[in-house]
């Protein structure tokens, strides 16, 4: 099977979201209250597909967390990636959308009216940074999630997080089977114990890292640096 046809396939699948109010499909389905137009859920597919050909044979590690969040790949459609990211405004920071995407233009799909610039994600931007820093080409990383889609809080809106329950975690379990089929050689650095604990439970090998967000920014440097550094010297 080509290229492209796996990850096309791979993106359908995306499509069997759980039905529930407070889990947002950012690659099926729109929402006028906080997209630009119902033509951006279209834009999402085409911005991961872009995101996993330019990884497709080259990536070396996955860098899996919990789930997609609302400054992140809800409207980016690529866990671990803010709009900003896409549309070159953190080019200062040395992150540019040819890094995620390739060729293809980055868009934002968030209506302008919430953030003139886009989203912006802290996390993304911590986790990007650090791996390029490493001296890793962004080609041989991919960022996914234990649990695909973007959970929110229903009394909080749309523009919100939180937590995956468990069973949820266990219903995305098909999708992260069929994502690290794509990238059968890449070693998986699970960010966080929710992460972590669906790899053991399902007895897959992986090392656990500390999660950047909530105070854990620099443990988690020292962690990918020391393992980067590791690789290359065994290399």
């Amino acid at each position: 099977m080509s290229k492209e046809r796996m990850i096309r396939q791979f993106i359908k699948l995306l499509q069997a979201a759980p039905e529930s109010p407070d889990i947002v499909n950012p690659w099926w389905g729109t929402n006028p209250d906080v997209d630009e137009s119902t033509q951006t859920d279209r834009i999402r597919r085409r911005q991961l597909e872009a995101y996993l050909s330019l990884r497709w044979g080259k990536a070396r590690f996955i860098l899996l967390a919990e789930a997609i969040g609302f400054q992140g790949g809800r409207f980016t459609g690529i866990p671990m990636t803010s709009e900003r990211i896409l549309t070159g405004k953190l080019a200062d920071k040395g992150l540019t959308s040819a890094m995620a995407i390739g060729a293809l233009q980055g868009q934002q799909t968030s209506r302008s009216t919430l953030r003139p610039n886009g989203f912006t994600e802290p996390t993304a931007t911590i986790v990007w940074q650090t791996v390029l820093d490493t001296g890793c080409p962004p080609e041989e990383f991919v960022f996914w999630n234990a649990f695909p889609w973007h959970p929110i809080d229903p009394m909080k809106g749309p523009l919100s997080n939180r937590t995956p329950r468990g069973h949820e975690i266990s219903q995305g379990f098909s999708v992260l089977q069929r994502f690290l089929a794509l990238f059968p050689e890449a070693r998986i650095l699970a960010l966080g114990r929710k992460a972590s604990h669906l790899l053991e439970s399902r007895k897959i090998d992986h090392i656990r890292m500390r999660h950047p967000a909530r105070g854990g920014a620099t443990l988690f440097r020292d962690q990918v640096t020391s393992l980067f550094l590791k690789g290359k010297m065994e290399s």
